[in-house]
């Protein structure tokens, strides 16, 4: 096992540097680095979130298949770009990094090779939705409003 932990921050022959070591021990700079990646790493989850939970609430569909590459983007986006700098502070593991960066090529190049179109979709999905939840409240208006005409007229 700590072989593999090894050969993730380089093996025998590379030595990689943990953050602490290339910011030259400033920690205070290390914690505000720190507390903004948890920030925007907290941001994209939450982001990711919605995009699941619109992809969980659309029928099959390449909207849905769009939305939930989306959702992979977000999560991969915030673990390269993010939570890769917090855990970085101890444990640089350069070649785990290139994986996760692998996955993040994955789902952005397929989200752009088969959904640039599904993106169209979202965006149509999202607006027959609007239109929808528009009409009803319309709807909805309009039976207030003959309630409470009759509700008038009864008395």
């Amino acid at each position: 096992m700590n072989s593999i932990i090894q050969w993730f921050r380089g093996g025998e022959n590379f030595h990689y540097h943990n953050l602490i070591h290339c910011m030259d021990h400033d920690y205070i700079m290390i914690v505000l680095v720190i507390a903004a990646c948890i920030g925007v790493f907290t941001g994209y989850m939450m982001i990711a979130r919605k995009w699941s939970e619109a992809a969980r609430a659309a029928p099959d569909s390449e909207a849905k298949k769009a939305l939930t590459d989306l959702k992979w983007i977000f999560i991969f986006c915030a673990l390269c770009g993010y939570m890769w700098v917090v855990m970085e502070v101890l444990w640089p593991a350069w070649r785990l990094y290139f994986i996760f960066l692998i996955a993040l090529n994955f789902f952005t190049w397929r989200y752009v090779l088969r959904s640039i179109r599904g993106l169209e979709k979202v965006y149509t999905y999202l607006k027959d939705r609007d239109q929808l939840i528009r009409e009803i409240m319309t709807q909805k208006n309009e039976i207030q409003d003959l309630q409470r005409r009759l509700s008038q007229t009864s008395h």
